[in-house]
């Protein structure tokens, strides 16, 4: 049986190795600094124990869980013919297809997961609230499609083509996946308790040998499909990427700056650009929050060694 969404029965979850650890920190302080989801447990999971005994994630976390060495070995045997030579060269086989432990049981009614390479704008007390009492298996924001934002230079085609797609969308109403047709980033999702369990991640492996994609999103995609699954789709202000947020800014559309909640850098990292050069705004709030979070939590200067 399905849960209501509650945030006092909710856990955060966060997948890290040694790359991730600086951007996990500005995260952590700009969540603070917006006073969003203060005293929620924290939990860490890695395939890598070292990044588990930093002195800062056992800080801040309740609970800390390793991913086996033989988690991923049931890929290893996968045949690859189908899969792009493209995709093959890319970092998705190891490092997203781990996002799959996510669906762990780790005593709570959901699992609220951030990539990440986010950071906290606004505070999320609004959003929560709206979510609350909502009952589905799986949330997360709607994939904003490429021709909304890339090559878009004109502020006026951006602003149209931004409304029409803010006017079909639908937040906070749960459906049938099967009915669901439109594309979700899973860089923040939250998870409910049906899909913890090993019969689901099952799917993901069989959807990841039969499928035409190493993508752990769209994997996901297909495997919710196949298990019937319950669909909350989520504003898109949640998990607003950073080309839409630069053209936003760019072209003075004041909604953008206005209700970004979290912002998604994904492409490139801020985190690995020099502080002293970097030239655009997202990148310089980055390293800002970075910095408010050393001085918070000092033994987090041992990342950069």
């Amino acid at each position: 049986m399905m849960a209501q969404f509650s945030i006092k029965a909710s856990c955060l979850v966060f997948l890290l190795d040694r790359a991730y650890l600086k951007g996990f920190a500005a995260l952590l302080s700009s969540l603070s600094k917006t006073a969003s989801l203060a005293g929620m447990p924290i939990v860490v999971i890695s395939d890598d124990q070292s990044v588990l005994d930093e002195e800062f994630v056992r800080n801040v976390s309740e609970v800390r869980r390793l991913i086996p060495t033989d988690y991923l070995e049931r890929y290893r045997g996968l045949p690859n013919d189908h899969i792009p030579e493209k995709q093959r060269c890319e970092v998705a086989p190891k490092y997203t297809w781990l996002k799959f432990f996510l669906f762990r049981d780790f005593g709570y009614d959901h699992n609220i997961y951030f990539d990440s390479d986010m950071l906290a704008f606004s505070s999320l007390d609004e959003f929560f609230t709206n979510l609350e009492g909502v009952v589905f298996d799986f949330a997360a924001a709607p994939n904003i499609p490429r021709d909304l934002w890339e090559k878009v230079k004109d502020s006026e085609l951006f602003s149209s083509q931004l409304a029409a797609f803010l006017q079909a969308r639908r937040p906070f109403r749960a459906q049938n996946f099967a009915d669901y047709s439109v594309n979700f980033n899973s860089g923040f999702s939250i998870i409910g308790k049906n899909l913890m369990n090993d019969d689901f991640v099952g799917i993901l492996f069989k959807r990841a040998a039969e499928g035409k994609t190493q993508y752990e999103q769209r994997l996901t995609y297909f495997a919710l499909q196949e298990c019937g699954a319950k669909f909350c789709e989520l504003p898109m202000w949640i998990n607003l990427t950073r080309p839409i947020y630069d053209l936003g800014r760019q072209f003075g559309i004041e909604l953008v700056e206005k209700k970004t909640l979290v912002h998604h850098y994904i492409f490139d990292k801020p985190w690995a650009v020099s502080a002293s050069s970097v030239a655009r705004h997202s990148d310089r709030r980055w390293w800002e929050e970075y910095h408010a979070a050393k001085a918070v939590w000092p033994s987090i200067a041992s990342f950069e060694v």
